[in-house]
């Protein structure tokens, strides 16, 4: 009988425990849930490779080369003035719309606070994350490298921020803004500006962008600073005839990627007889892809301020989070 009540007694103290046991939730269901509001702010770092279709070649333009003084004599001089105009540039040249996309690119944050926009309990830092980013341009330019430049102002791009938390599982943000040009010449350097404002305090003439999930409601700025193969296929001027030291019988091809160069091939004739030279235009490779990260690649003359590619979002009111630059207009 002693026994029997023992086992009883133990059989409760057993299903007491083992209800105990699964009223405690596992380690993932407790895991809390934070979407970014008021009172949120974070600052990352990140480098990214964005890759654009088709790639963006330059035509050669006649009257760029009417008086190419690196020519040796005027035979040349004037055999590089007589080829037509060339079209490199994708669809023949008619006005193409420029699809870019980058994927997988990791970001570093720092300096956050995340706060939930309905619980302002549940807080959090954010220690990294994600980014992916897609755009397509207005259409309304060749694909050039000059046109790459006018697809500011135009040109919508949508991020989508994946957050890394350190204790919670913070919502992801996507990012709708207009692209800007950056020229911090003598400073931080060159690059693209992606800026929203989208405070419900703001005017509406004040608002530009959006910003869902994480962060809605506030503002962000992005600077992304371009490699120095793409500020100089940017910038470069047309082709010369200055020799290229690697190749004797090949004009250089220029600075970057979008120009097209000169080729030269001379021909052997008879002694006595002036060799024949054969001038044509090559084609370059075109820029397939921009690196965006720090601004070492473009030089003291451009960036003597070291700067890292960067991302700031925040929610508050203008004292905590001051406004960004709004878009210029599309160039006409």
């Amino acid at each position: 009988m002693k026994i029997s009540k023992w086992l009883a007694a133990g059989s409760a103290v057993v299903a007491l425990g083992g209800a105990g046991f699964l009223a405690v939730p596992n380690a993932s269901a407790s895991t809390p849930t934070i979407t970014a509001g008021p009172g949120s702010h974070v600052h990352c770092t990140f480098s990214a490779v964005a890759k654009l279709s088709p790639g963006l070649l330059n035509d050669w333009t006649q009257s760029d080369h009417s008086n190419d003084t690196s020519a040796p004599n005027a035979t040349q001089k004037a055999a590089i003035a007589s080829i037509p105009n060339t079209t490199y540039a994708a669809n023949s040249g008619a006005p193409t719309v420029v699809q870019t996309a980058t994927k997988g690119a990791t970001i570093s944050c720092s300096a956050s606070t995340v706060v939930d926009a309905t619980n302002t309990s549940l807080t959090d830092t954010i220690t990294g994350g994600s980014i992916a980013s897609t755009a397509s341009s207005a259409g309304t330019d060749e694909a050039t490298c000059a046109g790459l430049l006018n697809q500011t102002g135009s040109t919508q791009f949508t991020t989508i921020i994946k957050w890394t938390g350190t204790t919670a599982k913070i919502n992801p943000t996507t990012v709708t803004t207009t692209l800007q040009a950056l020229a911090d010449i003598g400073t931080d350097g060159v690059g693209f500006e992606l800026s929203a404002d989208t405070r419900s305090s703001d005017s509406s003439a004040q608002k530009f962008g959006s910003i869902a999930g994480s962060f809605a409601g506030g503002v962000t700025d992005t600077k992304a600073y371009i490699d120095g193969v793409t500020l100089t296929s940017i910038l470069a001027g047309p082709a010369t005839l200055t020799t290229d030291p690697s190749d004797s019988n090949v004009g250089p091809i220029p600075p970057g990627l979008c120009q097209p160069s000169i080729q030269v091939k001379a021909g052997s004739n008879a002694p006595g007889v002036s060799d024949s030279v054969a001038i044509k235009v090559k084609k370059n490779k075109g820029l397939k892809s921009i690196t965006l990260a720090d601004n070492s690649g473009q030089g003291a003359v451009f960036a003597p301020t070291p700067a890292n590619s960067n991302l700031d979002l925040c929610v508050g009111p203008q004292t905590s989070c001051p406004r960004p630059t709004a878009p210029a207009p599309p160039a006409s």
